[in-house]
C-alpha cells in the first residue's frame, strides 16, 4: 500500500505540474494490531455492514492515528510483530482510553534507506530509547542528533516529537517508577 501510494503521488504530481496547479501529497497511515474481536455482518435485518468491533479494533484505530504523530507509515502493536519483519521500536504509549502502556513499533522496510543505514539506525535508536527511559536527557538529545545524521527522513517527525517531549520532561517531576511510557490524550 505504501509503495502504491508513492507511485500514485508521482502520477498526481506530474499531472498537477502539467496543469500548472499545486500538488498536495496524499499520505496514508496503517495501524496494525491483533487480538480478539467480532468480525462479520453486524447490525439488524434493516441495516447491516461488514465490520469489526472490539477493544483491539479500537486500539488499532488509535495506532493508525499515531502514524501522523510519529510521521511513519505504520504503527504496529507489540503482539502483532510477525517473524521475518524487521521492526524499529518507537515508544511505549498508553493510547487514549487505556491506562496500561504498550510498546509500539514501525516496520523498517517502510522507512527507506539502505540496509547499512537501517542497521546502524536500529542500534543508535535503541540506545536513544534506553537513555530516554533512564531520564538521561543530555545523552538522549545527543542520540537524537546521531539518529538524524543517519538521514532516514521518515523518522524526522518522531525525533522532533521526542525532542519537544524531553524539553517538557526536564521540567517535570517524574514518579520514581516511571518506565518511559507516555499517555496519549
Amino acid at each position: 500500500m505504501v509503495a502504491k501510494m508513492d507511485e500514485l503521488n508521482e502520477i498526481w504530481r506530474q499531472r498537477a505540474e502539467a496543469e500548472r496547479r499545486p500538488f498536495k501529497q496524499v499520505n496514508i497511515g496503517m495501524g496494525i494490531n491483533s487480538g480478539r474481536c467480532c468480525v462479520g455482518n453486524l447490525g439488524s435485518i434493516y441495516r447491516f455492514d461488514y465490520s469489526a468491533i472490539g477493544d483491539e479494533v479500537n486500539i488499532t484505530s488509535r495506532f493508525e492515528g499515531l502514524t501522523k504523530m510519529y510521521g511513519v507509515p505504520a504503527v504496529v502493536g507489540e503482539r502483532s510483530l510477525a517473524p521475518g519483519f524487521a521492526a524499529l521500536e518507537l515508544d511505549k504509549v498508553a493510547v487514549k482510553g487505556r491506562t496500561k502502556a504498550t510498546t509500539i513499533y514501525t516496520l523498517l522496510d517502510m522507512l527507506g534507506g539502505t540496509k547499512i543505514q537501517l542497521d546502524f539506525l536500529k542500534e543508535r535508536h535503541g540506545a536513544f530509547l534506553a537513555a530516554y527511559r533512564n531520564q538521561q536527557w543530555d545523552a538522549a538529545e545527543q542520540l537524537i542528533r546521531d539518529c538524524r545524521e543517519i538521514k532516514v527522513s521518515q523518522l524526522e517527525t518522531c525525533y522532533s516529537l521526542f525532542a519537544s517531549r524531553i524539553n517538557l520532561l526536564r521540567k517535570t517531576q517524574l514518579p520514581s517508577d516511571w518506565d518511559g511510557s507516555y499517555a496519549m490524550t
